[in-house]
């Protein structure tokens, strides 16, 4: 983890606590600007393209790479159009790589002030100084990026054994299964980010059917690597005892204690069943680890 990397962290923590002043100036790279805005393409409005008192922070990346710079120089109450393309990674997918036009009115412009590093910045987050804040960012950057390694590593595991591997026709309740955790996985981390699964489709132009069938090549490698798993733990003898699971279901039921639904479902066989296949998968990768990274 380097010394940028836990600067960055810092930096956007002090964003948060930043105090934010109305000025009447024009627009800088560090302001907040607040404003009306409208989108076109081919002089249509884009769906979910017009937003009022839409904040809009210069100093951090925008969805729309060089939106931000547009804003610069401009002050309250001014009005401008512009041009610009969408990435072709926009979630929209038929708006991705389009060139769109843009109508924008400044409604406030804010000065962002952030507060001094110290030791007393430091205390408003649980720490005694910046040196132990740092310490602890550098240790959970270090543990973060120590995960999506081992996550990689994992990745490349069951790709090499999926290209090697034979398999008899997969069957259909299979890949359906796989398709509904991905489409119960998508929704989940939609309602984090504020966003229901209504809007979405909405959003991509398709209907739930067709978001099913967009998951079938990538449902079929997970309903493969299922199977290879399990095959994995027969040959090996690799199994799971019930006080394993009893241990997971407390500690499931310790961390979301006070979400009744969840602690109900928890109560179901096929909650049971659920908890372990994950912990005897989690054991089969562990085994595939020793066995090839050695």
């Amino acid at each position: 983890v380097s010394d940028e990397q836990v600067d960055e962290v810092v930096t956007n923590l002090r964003k948060l606590q930043a105090k934010e002043l109305v000025k009447t100036g024009l627009v800088e790279a560090t302001d907040m600007v607040m404003i009306d805005m409208d989108m076109f393409l081919d002089n249509v409005p884009v769906e979910g393209g017009q937003a009022k008192n839409y904040r809009v922070y210069l100093s951090e990346d925008h969805y729309i790479p060089g939106f931000n710079r547009q804003l610069l120089g401009l002050k309250k109450d001014e009005e401008k159009k512009f041009s610009i393309d969408l990435p072709k990674t926009h979630y929209q997918k038929h708006l991705a790589g389009k060139k769109v036009d843009v109508s924008v009115k400044v409604r406030d412009v804010f000065e962002r002030h952030l507060p001094e590093l110290n030791d007393d910045f430091a205390k408003t987050l649980g720490h005694e100084s910046v040196t132990k804040l740092r310490e602890l960012l550098t240790a959970n950057l270090g543990k973060e990026a120590g995960q999506k390694a081992e996550e990689q590593v994992e990745i490349a595991i069951f790709d090499t054994l999926l290209a090697q591997s034979t398999f008899a026709d997969i069957p259909e309740v299979l890949i359906d299964a796989e398709r509904k955790k991905m489409y119960y996985e998508l929704t989940r981390d939609l309602e984090r980010h504020g966003i229901s699964i209504e809007q979405y489709l909405q959003d991509i132009k398709k209907k739930e059917e067709d978001l099913f069938n967009d998951f079938k090549a990538q449902a079929m490698r997970r309903a493969k690597a299922a199977l290879i798993s399990r095959q994995v733990a027969v040959e090996q003898n690799i199994t799971v005892a019930e006080d394993e699971i009893d241990a997971e279901i407390k500690l499931m039921a310790d961390i979301y204690k006070d979400n009744k639904d969840y602690l109900e479902n928890l109560k179901k066989p096929e909650a049971r069943d659920t908890i372990r296949n994950v912990l005897q998968n989690k054991k089969v990768v562990k085994w595939l680890k020793e066995k090839i990274l050695q």
